[in-house]
């Protein structure tokens, strides 16, 4: 049989070709959440360590360094091992003892400080096994980066660079953090407005439309921990690197749009429902000013889906015409200052079985003539109602202009009209084009607009949503 000391010549000829490994028995990464990490009572992210199998032939002062991706926690002392030992997990093991040499921001370099022979038959350290140190991790960047990798490097005395690990394995992660809060949209308003029924009832006269969203918790992961036993294998620990996550305070959903058809009394401050009622389940709800918004606020810290129901059951008002946007707003961290994360939702809209047709880049400069008509080919006559959207504002900041009617089998010239309605709101559009939409309580199907300009004798037609359409 062959004495080790007699294959170390070999060896050292084959530490080039080889390479470290790194490996974790269940490869078991912590998992934290990024609210988590970010609230006040968090002080670092811990880190899932690794077991490193050498590759090469180490002599005394030669080094490993173990780099991080992310710097380590500035509030919680890093306080790395001293020294770290590397044996081949069994009795009689050859062992290179390394000890702390230098650290940065992000890395700590050990050198070899002695080697011994266990068997006292030569040393060979290819094969040693050791642990990457325990470190902590700077919360707010391990945030933000979301991922928090580890790499293996050693160098000899002189500086050269041994025992590489290949590039595919190394960069192993030791830390993630995902979102903790999500939120999905099953049920959206999707009421179809009747102009059969003078926009007073949904189609089929329904009064009810529900939207039901649902917040969502992606909690945090423990990762597993390995401790070195002399000697012995190492002992893992599944659940030693724990992970944070938020306590949440509060659950707030806001549903933007025009929900003025619900006061039935302008005159008192607030959104008077009367008879009309707005649900939330599981959560208190109150309006934003002059009815913009439905905002329900779900206090008891439960995650659950909920349902916002409208139901109009005053029969003056007419429902609006709307797409709606909507936002989950929830808040946590139970300590000194609450921050909050904000999710979108898209609660869905209202549509008209009536016509709506916008005509695009109106201009509304002196110099130009516009022409806008009209035409009703159905049996109905239908009420004709218009905005104007110029650079960026909408006229009238809320509602709509009354043109009139269309008059069924005929023409109707709105333009004049428009202007008479611009000027009596005291809305002075004189530069530039805008944006002119013309609605008509009546079938969309027997419905159309023309728009068109002159200026001197020029005459230009514009383009419609029916003409692109």
């Amino acid at each position: 049989m062959l004495k080790k000391s007699l294959l170390v010549g070999a060896m050292l000829a084959a530490t080039a070709a080889n390479s470290a490994t790194i490996t974790a028995p269940t490869n078991t990464v912590v998992v934290h959440t990024i609210e988590g990490l970010n609230t006040a009572a968090t002080a670092g992210a811990t880190a899932t360590n690794y077991e490193v199998a050498l590759a090469a032939e180490y002599a005394v002062n030669d080094t490993i360094t173990f780099t991080y991706s992310v710097p380590f926690s500035t509030e919680t002392p890093v306080n790395p091992p001293a020294q770290i030992a590397c044996d081949d997990l069994s009795a009689g093991t050859d062992t290179i003892n390394f000890g702390l040499l230098s650290t940065t921001t992000t890395s700590l370099t050990y050198r070899a400080l002695s080697i011994s022979d266990g068997g006292g038959n030569g040393i060979v350290t290819t094969g040693l096994k050791c642990l990457s140190p325990v470190v902590e991790l700077s919360d707010t960047a391990l945030a933000t980066a979301k991922k928090a990798t580890m790499s293996f490097s050693a160098a000899t005395s002189a500086g050269q660079a041994i025992d590489a690990v290949a590039a595919a394995s190394n960069g192993v992660s030791i830390a993630t953090a995902v979102a903790q809060f999500s939120s999905t949209t099953g049920t959206k308003f999707d009421g179809i407005v009747d102009v059969n029924a003078d926009r007073k009832k949904f189609t089929g006269a329904v009064l009810v439309d529900s939207l039901i969203f649902t917040p969502a918790v992606a909690g945090k992961a423990d990762g597993e921990l390995l401790t070195r036993n002399a000697a012995a294998a190492h002992t893992v620990a599944p659940a030693g690197s724990v992970g944070v996550e938020a306590t949440i305070r509060k659950i707030t959903a806001t549903v933007t749009g025009d929900f003025s058809f619900l006061d039935t009394d302008a005159a008192v401050v607030g959104t008077q429902l009367g008879t009309n009622t707005v649900t939330a389940s599981g959560s208190a709800v109150t309006f934003g000013a002059n009815s913009s918004s439905i905002i329900a606020t779900d206090s008891d810290t439960t995650v659950q889906a909920t349902t916002i129901a409208i139901t109009k059951n005053v029969a003056a008002t007419a429902l609006p015409v709307q797409a709606y946007t909507g936002s989950v707003v929830i808040d946590y961290d139970l300590v000194a200052t609450t921050k909050s994360a904000t999710l979108d939702i898209k609660p869905g809209a209202w549509t008209l079985n009536g016509a709506t047709i916008t005509a695009y880049s109106v201009p509304f400069a002196p110099t130009a003539e516009r022409f806008l008509w009209v035409a009703n080919s159905g049996a109905s006559a239908g009420e004709i109602t218009a905005s104007v959207l110029h650079n960026g504002t909408r006229y009238p900041t809320t509602g709509t202009y009354s043109l009139g009617s269309a008059a069924a089998k005929s023409n109707t010239y709105v333009s004049a009209l428009l202007d008479s309605a611009l000027t009596a709101d005291g809305a002075s559009i004189t530069t530039g084009r805008a944006d002119v939409t013309i609605t008509v309580n009546a079938a969309a199907t027997g419905i159309t607009m023309n728009a068109g300009y002159k200026v001197g004798d020029d005459r230009m037609a514009l383009e419609t949503t029916d003409s692109l359409n």
